[in-house]
C-alpha cells in the first residue's frame, strides 16, 4: 500500500525527488556545477495537477 502523505510531507518529498533527479542527471554528464532557477512555481503547478489527479479518483 503507498504510503499517505500530509500536504507539508508531500512538498518535502517532491522536493527531495527533483533534487534527487537533478543530481542524477549531473552526474551522469558529469556536470562541474548546477545552476537552477527557482522552483517556487514548478512545485506549486506539480501539487496543482497532483491536486487535480486526486480529487478525479475520488
Amino acid at each position: 500500500m503507498p504510503r499517505q502523505f500530509s500536504n507539508s510531507e508531500l512538498g518535502e518529498h517532491l522536493d527531495r525527488l527533483f533534487a534527487k533527479a537533478i543530481v542524477e542527471l549531473a552526474q551522469t554528464y558529469r556536470a562541474g556545477s548546477i545552476a537552477l532557477p527557482k522552483l517556487d512555481q514548478i512545485r506549486l503547478s506539480t501539487q496543482s495537477e497532483i491536486d487535480a489527479i486526486f480529487i478525479n479518483l475520488t
